[in-house]
């Protein structure tokens, strides 16, 4: 029997990587949005073949989701193919369109997080050290696949929610200036939720800011403003992976979930150039290393010896207006009070900081308590493992957003900062 021409033009297109079959869907898809479950679907009935059975699951899917520009494309290329005039999909090989290459790109990462799977495994990434028990969820952003992972945090374990397609900023990611078109790495939180009937449609179905410039942005001198998770115009189903000015866009339906989320504020988003998936066990030594020493240092505090606490301090702290010796001298004033001390921590959170090892951000609720003074309020670290393998604070502060982390946002849907100061002390303990 004679193959089609088009028939090999598939062929060809499999062999460069743009499709990759796959033969376990369940567990795979289990997470995924229902329409790229169905253009992954349509992929497999492609390499498998089956023009007429993809044909017929384009066209229902585009019924469906008549924004989904990919599912167009891959339709149109199906029709030409089938024409016998051009073989059809050979464009996709060599794009010269930006356009198509954007497409072209979406498909590849679609499918390259189709072939790695990992969190069907049991896996989680190896950022996940600890959650508090008041964050009920995280949000691990994969740059180098488009994809953002949700995980739900119930009794201090994590199972997955939701796998979600992503679009960054034009230029990348490792944002460093205002402007520069790129999406930051690290450790950030979710500060508010913006109503999207204040905002552009540009934001589609919700936005959620986050607190960038976090605390070790602002200390490297990193700057920018109005980096948020949201949704997209509502004429598209996704974007191009690489099309902000630096925020994450998701489809509408996949951020309308996030958004409608109870109590999604204060959610830790940590984004990454890729992730490294572990057995959930296999952080155990490093938590427990940075857990006794947290344990050290507050039980140090607690007893007040200043010479004592000053060897968790880096040579190189800064709180971002006081370095080392001046900041122990501070907290000498404040803190060695005569009669007993009492010194708790609770709500304790750990992540490994994006982009090195050795770094991570630790966040608790500190009450402490003597005969003449009094404290109780949100703390963050940034704990770094030294060169000599032992573990020192480089930064510590109150984990308060500040004015700078909603910049940008719009007067009328902007919050207050007084209003998120007081839902944050409100929510200590919780």
């Amino acid at each position: 029997m004679r193959i089609p021409r088009y028939a090999l033009a598939l062929l060809l297109l499999f062999a460069t990587g743009v499709y990759a079959h796959t033969d376990n869907q369940d567990a795979f898809t289990r997470h995924l949005p229902a329409p790229e479950v169905k253009i992954l679907g349509i992929s497999d009935h492609l390499y498998d073949g089956e023009f007429d059975a993809a044909e017929a699951e384009l066209y229902a899917l585009l019924a469906e989701h008549p924004d989904f520009r990919l599912a167009h494309l891959v339709y149109a290329e199906l029709m030409r193919a089938k024409s016998g005039m051009i073989p059809g999909f050979s464009d996709w090989l060599n794009p010269k369109n930006s356009e198509l290459a954007s497409l072209v790109d979406e498909i590849r990462r679609r499918h390259a997080h189709q072939r790695e799977a990992s969190y069907a495994k049991g896996k989680i990434p190896d950022f996940l050290l600890q959650m508090s028990s008041s964050q009920k969820r995280v949000v691990v952003v994969d740059s180098s696949l488009s994809r953002a992972h949700v995980f739900e945090n119930t009794n201090n374990q994590l199972s997955l929610v939701g796998d979600f397609y992503i679009t960054v900023g034009e230029n990348g990611v490792l944002k460093d200036t205002e402007g520069d078109g790129k999406t930051p790495i690290g450790v950030y939180f979710i500060t508010s939720r913006l109503d999207p009937l204040g905002l552009d449609d540009l934001y589609g179905d919700g936005a959620l800011p986050l607190n960038y410039p976090n605390e070790w942005d602002q200390r490297l001198g990193r700057s920018g403003f109005g980096i948020w998770l949201h949704g997209v115009p509502s004429n598209t189903y996704n974007r191009a992976p690489f099309a902000t000015q630096g925020c994450v866009a998701f489809p509408n339906d996949d951020i309308s979930l996030l958004y409608n989320t109870p109590d999604i504020e204060n959610t830790p988003v940590i984004i990454t150039q890729r992730i490294n998936w572990v057995d959930k066990t296999q952080n155990a030594l490093y938590q427990l290393s940075l857990s006794k020493k947290i344990e050290a240092w507050r039980s140090d505090w607690e007893d007040g010896n200043m010479k004592k606490i000053g060897r968790y301090y880096s040579s190189s702290f800064s709180n971002g207006n006081l370095n080392r010796n001046a900041w122990l001298k501070a907290q000498n004033t404040l803190f060695t009070q005569p009669g007993s001390n009492n010194f708790e921590l609770d709500d304790i959170s750990m992540f490994k900081y994006p982009g090195t090892q050795r770094m991570a951000v630790v966040s608790f609720n500190k009450e402490y308590q003597s005969d003449n003074a009094s404290e109780r309020r949100r703390i963050r670290q940034y704990w770094l493992l030294e060169n000599n393998d032992t573990w020192r604070i480089v930064y510590e502060g109150p984990a308060e957003y500040q004015p700078i982390h909603f910049k940008g946002i719009p007067n009328a849907v902007r919050p207050t900062l007084a209003d998120e100061v007081q839902h944050r002390n409100n929510g200590l303990g919780s």
